[in-house]
Protein backbone atom coordinates (compact mmCIF):
# COMPACT_ATOMS: atom_id res chain seq x y z
CA UNK A 1 0.00 0.00 0.00
CA UNK A 2 1.51 3.03 -1.37
CA UNK A 3 1.90 5.76 2.09
CA UNK A 4 2.83 9.57 0.63
CA UNK A 5 3.75 10.43 4.08
CA UNK A 6 7.13 8.84 3.37
CA UNK A 7 7.29 10.38 0.15
CA UNK A 8 7.08 14.05 1.04
CA UNK A 9 10.64 14.39 2.19
CA UNK A 10 11.90 17.92 0.87
CA UNK A 11 14.31 18.30 -1.66
CA UNK A 12 16.99 20.98 -1.42
CA UNK A 13 18.83 22.68 -5.00
CA UNK A 14 22.10 23.34 -3.61
CA UNK A 15 24.59 21.43 -1.62
CA UNK A 16 27.41 23.04 0.97
CA UNK A 17 30.14 25.00 -0.95
CA UNK A 18 32.87 22.55 0.22
CA UNK A 19 30.41 19.51 -0.65
CA UNK A 20 29.54 20.75 -4.56
CA UNK A 21 32.67 18.68 -5.57
CA UNK A 22 32.04 15.74 -4.17
CA UNK A 23 28.41 15.61 -6.02
CA UNK A 24 29.53 16.15 -8.83
CA UNK A 25 32.20 13.57 -8.90
CA UNK A 26 29.02 11.04 -7.39
CA UNK A 27 26.84 12.64 -10.46
CA UNK A 28 30.02 11.81 -12.92
CA UNK A 29 30.18 8.37 -11.48
CA UNK A 30 26.65 7.44 -11.48
CA UNK A 31 26.01 8.29 -15.62
CA UNK A 32 28.79 6.45 -16.40
CA UNK A 33 27.27 3.73 -14.74
CA UNK A 34 30.41 3.36 -11.66
CA UNK A 35 28.77 3.74 -8.36
CA UNK A 36 27.35 1.85 -5.96
CA UNK A 37 23.90 1.12 -5.69
CA UNK A 38 23.85 2.04 -2.05
CA UNK A 39 25.88 5.04 -0.45
CA UNK A 40 25.78 6.17 3.61
CA UNK A 41 26.76 9.43 3.54
CA UNK A 42 28.21 10.34 6.74
CA UNK A 43 29.51 13.62 8.62
CA UNK A 44 29.17 14.73 12.52
CA UNK A 45 26.91 17.07 11.17
CA UNK A 46 23.49 15.84 10.57
CA UNK A 47 21.76 18.38 8.79
CA UNK A 48 24.62 18.71 6.55
CA UNK A 49 24.19 15.20 5.67
CA UNK A 50 20.65 15.53 5.39
CA UNK A 51 21.22 18.17 2.79
CA UNK A 52 24.13 16.62 0.80
CA UNK A 53 21.77 13.63 0.50
CA UNK A 54 18.85 15.55 -0.41
CA UNK A 55 21.07 17.43 -3.42
CA UNK A 56 22.20 14.64 -4.81
CA UNK A 57 19.00 13.16 -5.62
CA UNK A 58 17.16 16.15 -7.16
CA UNK A 59 20.35 17.05 -9.26
CA UNK A 60 20.41 13.19 -9.99
CA UNK A 61 16.32 13.40 -11.02
CA UNK A 62 16.74 16.65 -13.03
CA UNK A 63 16.20 15.99 -16.66
CA UNK A 64 18.97 18.37 -17.65
CA UNK A 65 21.97 15.91 -16.55
CA UNK A 66 23.49 18.97 -15.16
CA UNK A 67 25.82 19.50 -12.35
CA UNK A 68 22.53 21.92 -10.35
CA UNK A 69 19.07 20.57 -10.93
CA UNK A 70 17.52 23.36 -13.66
CA UNK A 71 14.02 23.59 -11.46
CA UNK A 72 11.72 23.74 -14.40
CA UNK A 73 11.64 20.56 -16.22
CA UNK A 74 8.91 18.04 -15.28
CA UNK A 75 10.76 16.08 -12.86
CA UNK A 76 12.46 18.65 -10.80
CA UNK A 77 8.84 20.41 -10.68
CA UNK A 78 7.36 17.21 -9.38
CA UNK A 79 10.32 17.20 -6.92
CA UNK A 80 9.55 20.39 -5.42
CA UNK A 81 6.23 19.69 -4.96
CA UNK A 82 7.06 16.79 -3.36
CA UNK A 83 5.09 14.57 -5.29
CA UNK A 84 7.45 12.54 -7.86
CA UNK A 85 6.77 9.02 -7.51
CA UNK A 86 10.18 7.74 -8.20
CA UNK A 87 11.73 9.53 -5.41
CA UNK A 88 11.12 7.86 -1.86
CA UNK A 89 12.11 9.92 1.03
CA UNK A 90 12.27 9.04 4.90
CA UNK A 91 13.02 11.95 6.56
CA UNK A 92 14.72 12.98 9.52
CA UNK A 93 11.49 14.22 12.15
CA UNK A 94 8.98 11.62 11.12
CA UNK A 95 9.51 9.27 13.62
CA UNK A 96 11.86 8.76 16.49
CA UNK A 97 12.50 4.75 15.30
CA UNK A 98 11.83 3.73 12.21
CA UNK A 99 10.49 0.15 12.06
CA UNK A 100 9.67 -2.47 9.40
CA UNK A 101 7.07 -1.40 7.93
CA UNK A 102 8.23 1.76 6.63
CA UNK A 103 11.64 -0.28 4.74
CA UNK A 104 9.14 -2.76 3.78
CA UNK A 105 7.39 -0.01 2.17
CA UNK A 106 10.18 0.96 0.62
CA UNK A 107 10.85 -2.52 -0.71
CA UNK A 108 8.09 -2.63 -2.63
CA UNK A 109 7.93 1.19 -4.02
CA UNK A 110 11.60 -0.08 -5.45
CA UNK A 111 10.13 -3.24 -7.43
CA UNK A 112 7.79 -1.09 -9.20
CA UNK A 113 8.71 0.59 -12.19
CA UNK A 114 9.77 4.06 -12.92
CA UNK A 115 7.21 6.01 -13.74
CA UNK A 116 9.37 8.60 -15.55
CA UNK A 117 11.05 6.07 -17.35
CA UNK A 118 14.87 7.55 -15.70
CA UNK A 119 15.82 6.44 -12.22
CA UNK A 120 14.37 6.02 -8.65
CA UNK A 121 16.16 7.02 -5.76
CA UNK A 122 15.58 6.16 -2.03
CA UNK A 123 17.11 8.30 0.53
CA UNK A 124 17.26 7.13 4.41
CA UNK A 125 17.80 10.70 6.78
CA UNK A 126 19.27 9.77 9.94
CA UNK A 127 19.56 6.26 9.13
CA UNK A 128 20.72 5.35 12.35
CA UNK A 129 16.92 5.44 13.81
CA UNK A 130 16.58 2.50 12.12
CA UNK A 131 15.77 -0.62 14.33
CA UNK A 132 17.78 -4.06 14.00
CA UNK A 133 14.67 -5.35 12.52
CA UNK A 134 14.62 -2.77 10.18
CA UNK A 135 18.05 -3.18 8.97
CA UNK A 136 17.65 -6.74 8.94
CA UNK A 137 14.33 -6.40 6.23
CA UNK A 138 16.66 -3.26 4.69
CA UNK A 139 18.97 -6.46 3.38
CA UNK A 140 17.14 -7.41 1.21
CA UNK A 141 17.17 -4.49 -1.13
CA UNK A 142 21.01 -4.14 -1.09
CA UNK A 143 21.55 -7.77 -1.80
CA UNK A 144 18.76 -7.43 -4.41
CA UNK A 145 19.32 -3.87 -5.97
CA UNK A 146 16.69 -3.24 -8.85
CA UNK A 147 18.31 -1.67 -12.30
CA UNK A 148 18.24 2.07 -12.03
CA UNK A 149 17.74 2.50 -8.18
CA UNK A 150 19.92 4.34 -6.12
CA UNK A 151 19.66 4.21 -2.28
CA UNK A 152 21.16 6.72 0.23
CA UNK A 153 21.40 6.38 3.42
CA UNK A 154 22.32 9.34 5.71
CA UNK A 155 23.90 9.12 9.09
CA UNK A 156 25.96 11.18 11.88
CA UNK A 157 26.61 8.09 13.31
CA UNK A 158 27.28 4.92 11.00
CA UNK A 159 28.52 2.80 13.97
CA UNK A 160 24.78 2.17 14.82
CA UNK A 161 24.63 0.47 10.95
CA UNK A 162 24.97 -3.32 11.28
CA UNK A 163 28.29 -4.52 9.58
CA UNK A 164 25.92 -6.48 6.94
CA UNK A 165 24.56 -3.13 5.79
CA UNK A 166 27.75 -1.02 6.10
CA UNK A 167 30.06 -3.66 4.19
CA UNK A 168 26.93 -3.84 1.45
CA UNK A 169 27.43 0.17 0.90
CA UNK A 170 29.44 2.12 -0.45
CA UNK A 171 30.83 4.66 2.78
CA UNK A 172 30.81 8.81 1.17
CA UNK A 173 32.59 10.73 3.92
CA UNK A 174 31.63 14.33 3.52
CA UNK A 175 35.03 16.76 3.75
CA UNK A 176 34.97 19.55 6.28
CA UNK A 177 35.31 23.17 5.49
CA UNK A 178 38.77 25.09 6.30
CA UNK A 179 38.21 27.76 9.61
CA UNK A 180 37.79 30.80 6.79
CA UNK A 181 35.37 28.85 4.24
CA UNK A 182 33.15 28.22 7.71
CA UNK A 183 33.60 31.20 9.08
CA UNK A 184 32.90 33.12 5.80
CA UNK A 185 29.71 31.19 5.16
CA UNK A 186 28.00 31.75 8.27
CA UNK A 187 28.70 35.46 7.86
CA UNK A 188 27.05 35.28 4.26
CA UNK A 189 24.21 32.92 5.59
CA UNK A 190 23.45 34.30 8.85
CA UNK A 191 24.49 37.90 8.05
CA UNK A 192 25.82 39.10 10.85
CA UNK A 193 29.55 40.45 10.94
CA UNK A 194 29.69 39.77 14.87
CA UNK A 195 32.88 37.97 14.26
CA UNK A 196 32.47 36.75 18.69
CA UNK A 197 28.85 35.48 17.91
CA UNK A 198 30.08 33.34 15.24
CA UNK A 199 32.73 31.98 17.16
CA UNK A 200 30.77 30.83 20.05
CA UNK A 201 28.33 29.12 17.14
CA UNK A 202 31.04 27.26 15.98
CA UNK A 203 31.98 26.37 19.53
CA UNK A 204 28.67 25.32 20.57
CA UNK A 205 27.97 23.64 17.52
CA UNK A 206 31.38 21.50 17.56
CA UNK A 207 31.92 22.89 13.93
CA UNK A 208 28.38 21.07 12.61
CA UNK A 209 27.63 24.12 9.86
CA UNK A 210 24.02 23.50 9.97
CA UNK A 211 24.00 23.53 13.64
CA UNK A 212 26.07 26.71 13.83
CA UNK A 213 24.00 28.33 11.60
CA UNK A 214 20.89 27.56 13.59
CA UNK A 215 22.13 29.05 16.84
CA UNK A 216 22.89 31.98 15.06
CA UNK A 217 19.61 32.62 13.55
CA UNK A 218 17.35 31.11 16.89
CA UNK A 219 19.65 33.34 19.40
CA UNK A 220 20.45 30.19 20.93
CA UNK A 221 24.27 31.27 22.58
CA UNK A 222 23.19 33.07 25.34
CA UNK A 223 21.39 30.00 27.13
CA UNK A 224 24.44 28.02 26.05
CA UNK A 225 26.57 30.59 27.66
CA UNK A 226 25.16 30.19 30.83
CA UNK A 227 25.27 26.01 30.38
CA UNK A 228 29.12 26.82 29.93
CA UNK A 229 29.24 28.85 32.91
CA UNK A 230 27.63 27.04 35.42
CA UNK A 231 29.89 24.04 34.33
CA UNK A 232 32.77 26.19 34.78
CA UNK A 233 31.81 27.39 38.12
CA UNK A 234 31.29 23.43 38.98
CA UNK A 235 34.77 22.70 37.97
CA UNK A 236 35.99 25.09 39.96
CA UNK A 237 34.61 23.50 42.90
CA UNK A 238 32.37 26.39 43.19
CA UNK A 239 29.14 24.71 42.96
CA UNK A 240 27.83 21.09 43.77
CA UNK A 241 27.38 18.48 41.26
CA UNK A 242 23.55 18.44 41.64
CA UNK A 243 22.96 22.04 42.13
CA UNK A 244 25.03 22.53 38.74
CA UNK A 245 23.14 19.28 37.15
CA UNK A 246 19.95 21.74 37.98
CA UNK A 247 20.77 24.71 36.61
CA UNK A 248 22.04 23.03 33.43
CA UNK A 249 18.96 21.39 32.97
CA UNK A 250 17.38 25.08 32.67
CA UNK A 251 18.65 26.23 29.90
CA UNK A 252 19.03 22.80 27.99
CA UNK A 253 19.16 19.47 27.24
CA UNK A 254 20.98 16.56 28.35
CA UNK A 255 22.83 16.09 25.20
CA UNK A 256 23.77 19.63 24.51
CA UNK A 257 25.42 19.68 27.92
CA UNK A 258 27.58 16.94 27.16
CA UNK A 259 28.55 18.18 23.79
CA UNK A 260 29.55 21.78 25.80
CA UNK A 261 31.74 19.33 28.30
CA UNK A 262 33.14 17.49 25.16
CA UNK A 263 34.17 20.86 23.33
CA UNK A 264 35.77 22.35 26.24
CA UNK A 265 37.76 19.20 26.80
CA UNK A 266 38.87 18.98 23.26
CA UNK A 267 39.77 22.65 23.46
CA UNK A 268 41.88 22.36 26.86
CA UNK A 269 43.31 19.38 25.15
CA UNK A 270 44.18 21.23 21.46
CA UNK A 271 45.67 24.31 23.80
CA UNK A 272 47.64 21.88 26.12
CA UNK A 273 49.24 19.91 22.76
CA UNK A 274 49.78 23.02 20.63
CA UNK A 275 51.72 24.89 23.74
CA UNK A 276 53.94 21.73 23.86
CA UNK A 277 54.31 21.24 20.24
CA UNK A 278 55.02 25.10 19.69
CA UNK A 279 52.43 24.88 16.63
CA UNK A 280 49.20 26.69 17.15
CA UNK A 281 46.21 25.99 15.23
CA UNK A 282 43.41 27.57 14.31
CA UNK A 283 41.22 25.41 16.26
CA UNK A 284 43.38 26.66 19.75
CA UNK A 285 42.26 30.36 19.21
CA UNK A 286 41.04 31.83 22.78
CA UNK A 287 40.36 29.13 25.82
CA UNK A 288 36.10 29.47 27.04
CA UNK A 289 36.18 29.88 30.86
CA UNK A 290 35.06 26.15 30.81
CA UNK A 291 38.20 24.78 29.14
CA UNK A 292 40.33 26.74 31.70
CA UNK A 293 38.39 25.66 34.78
CA UNK A 294 39.30 21.67 33.01
CA UNK A 295 43.05 22.32 32.58
CA UNK A 296 43.67 23.76 35.92
CA UNK A 297 41.72 20.90 38.00
CA UNK A 298 42.95 18.07 36.09
CA UNK A 299 45.69 16.84 33.56
CA UNK A 300 45.48 15.99 30.35
CA UNK A 301 44.94 12.13 30.79
CA UNK A 302 42.18 12.41 33.37
CA UNK A 303 40.55 14.78 30.91
CA UNK A 304 40.77 12.73 27.60
CA UNK A 305 39.24 9.95 29.88
CA UNK A 306 36.73 11.86 30.67
CA UNK A 307 35.99 13.06 27.15
CA UNK A 308 36.09 9.17 25.64
CA UNK A 309 33.39 8.63 28.77
CA UNK A 310 31.03 11.33 27.46
CA UNK A 311 31.37 10.36 23.78
CA UNK A 312 30.03 6.76 25.06
CA UNK A 313 27.57 8.29 26.80
CA UNK A 314 26.24 10.25 24.31
CA UNK A 315 25.97 7.56 21.78
CA UNK A 316 23.92 5.70 24.46
CA UNK A 317 21.27 8.02 24.85
CA UNK A 318 20.87 9.05 21.35
CA UNK A 319 19.59 5.81 20.56
CA UNK A 320 17.49 4.65 23.76
CA UNK A 321 14.41 5.69 24.66
CA UNK A 322 12.52 6.18 27.77
CA UNK A 323 15.55 7.16 29.94
CA UNK A 324 15.46 10.09 32.56
CA UNK A 325 17.40 12.55 31.25
CA UNK A 326 17.72 14.64 34.81
CA UNK A 327 18.92 11.59 36.15
CA UNK A 328 21.27 10.15 33.24
CA UNK A 329 22.77 13.99 33.33
CA UNK A 330 23.46 13.62 37.44
CA UNK A 331 25.13 10.10 37.14
CA UNK A 332 27.55 11.03 34.22
CA UNK A 333 28.19 14.53 36.11
CA UNK A 334 28.96 12.17 38.82
CA UNK A 335 31.37 10.11 37.30
CA UNK A 336 33.54 13.01 34.91
CA UNK A 337 33.34 14.25 38.20
CA UNK A 338 35.67 11.55 39.94
CA UNK A 339 37.51 11.45 36.90
CA UNK A 340 38.70 14.61 36.64
CA UNK A 341 39.38 14.89 40.47
CA UNK A 342 41.63 11.27 40.75
CA UNK A 343 44.66 11.49 41.27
Amino acid sequence: MDSPHYRQGKAVNSSLPWHQEAIEQLLRRWYDALLSHALIVESNDAAAVDRFASSLAYVLMCETRATHPCGVCRACRLVTAETHADLFVIPPLVEATIRVDVIRELITWSQKTAQLGRVKIAVIQRAERMNRNAQNALLKLLEEPTDQTLLILGTSNPQTLLPTVRSRCERIVLNKPSSTELSDWLRRESKTEDESVIALALRYAELAPMRALEIIQNGESERFASTEASLAAWFSAQTETLECCQQVAQHCTTDEALSILATALRDSLHHEWSEATANPSPETKGQSSLSIAMRQGADWRQRLESLNRIQVSRNRLQHSTGLNDSIQLESIFLEVGAMMTAR
